[in-house]
């Protein structure tokens, strides 16, 4: 229990677990070698570590994800196979380690030459009007107080900016419409009334990112060019947390985290910054919250995570951006958009290790129904019991006889509410009845 009286915890008597949120609301439950997750928007996950060291991780009709892992060259690597609105795909992540702690980084599987990074790092000759084909879909007028995009680009950065925020609040969207559709409501319930909308200085810092990320893609695929190997720590913390420079997140997908002694909940299309070196004794990591829809981490707070949080969201972001750069890319000369110069469409470099990943499972889409259905019936099982009222005890028989004691008499009922002294003669006055004794013992009942 927290000191206010909210349950925190639950272990039931099988020993599965659960995990509550201030609110009330579920954060995860344990029980049957599975984790079901519900994010802060109501969406479930349901992972499960198979025998094989795969794991599967289930949202609900179909969609999720598969990792395996598999080797290259005697580097390890994790491929992510995807199902879900956009059909199939897959990411890549490699593992390496920090202060102890195992952590994943995305790594892409194509690298652009360096003039066409050179082109998106760079300001374009003008700027230029662009119609996003997301502005007539539901998520964008439910943000609309939220999210604005620019009015125009005047480089690439930019236009990734709001490719980014887009995606995440667009992901926010569809976890929020989905929770809705498991609790039959028939509609999204709103996300906040208040929202308080995303400033230019804010879209200005995740633009920086942006542009980091390109140069870092930039180093990268030009290390892959010659055949070598980039290292992981590289692109992932070590480099964030030693530079001594401002790095900005948006999010991707739900997370609790602590606000001082507080639990609040990030949504997608917050924005996090982390802002210089942290403590090199310390296991978790600090950021301050640039901008909230939902203000559960109010905006300006700061707010700690772990190490494998923070680089979720810092994989969040750089699939996002090198997703946007295939758009750029095949949509470049069209749209609005400008034509990139001609040495920038040539040069592709594959990235290696791909061709040693494992075959597309024939069975994803049943197996992540199957874990969902597993998951939801785990999930009922325990809440179940934690919400069960406890067993009321049977009431104990009481038989008063002639003959008892007054002693026995007592043990049964207890002290009488009044006692009449006569003697030899007591009567001892109880809610319901009146028992008279003599010489001690039991000779009328009324």
């Amino acid at each position: 229990m927290r000191p206010d009286g909210s349950v925190r915890n639950f272990q039931g008597s099988r020993g599965a677990e659960a995990r509550f949120r201030r609110d009330g609301s579920v954060r995860d439950v344990h029980s049957r070698g599975l984790t079901i997750s519900r994010g802060a928007t109501g969406g479930r996950r349901v992972f499960r570590e198979r025998p094989d060291h795969s794991i599967v991780v289930a949202e609900g009709r179909g969609h999720g994800y598969i990792q395996r892992p598999f080797s290259h060259r005697n580097h390890n690597y994790f491929a992510r196979e995807f199902h879900g609105d956009h059909g199939r795909f897959v990411r890549f992540y490699e593992p390496y380690h920090y202060r102890g702690f195992a952590l994943n980084v995305f790594v892409p599987v194509r690298y652009y030459p360096p003039v066409f990074y050179g082109w998106a790092y760079a300001a374009w000759p003008r700027s230029i009007y662009y119609h996003w084909g997301w502005l007539d879909d539901p998520w964008y007028g439910y943000y609309g107080p939220y999210f604005t995009p620019f009015p125009a680009y005047p480089s690439a950065s930019m236009w990734l900016t709001d490719y980014v925020l887009g995606a995440a609040l667009a992901q926010d969207y569809r976890e929020r419409a989905a929770a809705a559709e498991d609790e039959s409501l028939g509609f999204v319930p709103p996300c906040d009334t208040g929202q308080i909308p995303l400033s230019n200085e804010v879209k200005q810092a995740i633009a920086d990112e942006v542009r980091f990320q390109l140069s870092l893609l930039n180093e990268q695929g030009q290390i892959v060019s010659r055949g070598d190997v980039p290292d992981p720590a590289a692109s992932g913390l070590p480099r964030l947390l030693s530079d001594n420079k401002p790095h900005t997140f948006v999010v991707s997908s739900s997370l609790d985290v602590m606000s001082g002694i507080e639990e609040c909940s990030l949504t997608p299309g917050d924005v996090l910054q982390l802002n210089g070196a942290q403590a090199s004794g310390s296991n978790m990591v600090f950021l301050q919250v640039l901008a909230s829809k939902t203000q559960s981490c109010p905006t300006g707070s700061v707010v700690s995570m772990s190490f494998e949080d923070l680089q979720n969201i810092h994989n969040g972001m750089r699939e996002t951006v090198d997703q946007g750069l295939t758009e750029l890319q095949s949509k470049q000369g069209q749209g609005g958009l400008p034509a990139a110069p001609a040495g920038a469409l040539r040069g592709l470099v594959q990235a290696p290790f791909a061709a040693s990943a494992p075959p597309p499972d024939p069975n994803a889409e049943a197996i992540l129904s199957q874990t969902d259905q597993e998951g939801n019936v785990a999930e009922k099982e325990v809440l179940g019991e934690v919400y069960e009222p406890p067993a009321t005890p049977a009431a104990e028989t009481v038989t008063i006889q002639l003959g008892q004691t007054i002693e026995q008499v007592t043990a049964m009922l207890g002290p009488p509410t009044q006692v009449v002294d006569l003697g030899t003669k007591k009567i001892y006055v109880y809610k319901n009845m009146k028992i008279t004794f003599l010489s001690g013992k039991v000779t009328d009942v009324q």
